[in-house]
């Protein structure tokens, strides 16, 4: 299953279950529960289609999700990303030697360091350079790649932006303080203890909670082999 994340909504390519079935188009709720209206659309083709459900959902508010249940999800997903201008970034999801994990608190949000890449840098240039920007912290290695994230916004009344988040597993054996970048609205930059991150989840992104349930096993974080 592929997601895209638009603000707190999000939106889900599936793969159809019944052998020859064309995109169909449903709402749920936050909780993931199918709306009983508007009715579910069957038949659907092509991103211009998916494109006018898409932005009907966003005028709504974008809450809960919109699922298109697809024959071939990669292929509706690539043709759905041609309605927006792309842009690409990177972050890292970064352990100190106690498993702490580096989050950051901006506009009333924690998040994990990130940023867009400048011109000429890899994602993994770009996701160091971010993380020793934003946190004030360096001595960083990376252990393994984790998964894109991929979040849509406008920008104007008729442009709309995608962007790619390329993710890193990073180590940091870094000793002195974090220091928030300032200039960029970062008002804490701090290590967590990953038996504390779920108290803070509900005030983290969509997209950033789910990177987190995702990567981080049950054991918390030390327990990462990579």
């Amino acid at each position: 299953m592929l997601k895209v994340y638009c603000g707190e909504g999000l939106v889900r390519f599936r793969q159809a279950t019944l052998p020859g079935s064309r995109t169909a188009c449903r709402e749920n709720n936050l909780k993931g529960v199918p709306l009983p209206h508007p009715p579910n659309e069957e038949g659907l083709q092509g991103p211009g289609i998916l494109w006018e459900r898409f932005q009907e959902w966003a005028r709504k508010g974008a809450t809960g999700e919109l699922v298109f249940d697809c024959p071939a999800p990669g292929q509706a997903l690539r043709g759905f990303a041609t309605q927006f201008t792309m842009v690409e970034a990177a972050g890292g999801l970064v352990l100190d030697h106690a498993g702490r994990i580096m989050m950051i608190h901006r506009q009333g949000k924690w998040d994990l360091p990130k940023g867009k890449m400048d011109p000429g840098e890899s994602p993994a240039e770009t996701a160091m350079r971010e993380v020793r920007e934003e946190c004030g912290i360096g001595r960083l290695t990376i252990s393994a790649p984790l998964p894109d994230t991929l979040h849509v916004y406008p920008a104007g009344e008729a442009r709309w932006m995608m962007k790619k988040t390329h993710w890193f597993l990073m180590r940091s054996d870094w000793q002195g303080q974090p220091r928030p970048q300032a200039e960029e609205d970062i008002a804490r930059a701090e290590w967590i203890p990953p038996e504390s991150v779920n108290e803070l989840l509900p005030e983290a992104f969509r997209s950033v909670a789910d990177l987190l349930h995702a990567t981080l096993p049950a054991g918390g974080a030390g327990s990462i082999k990579n």
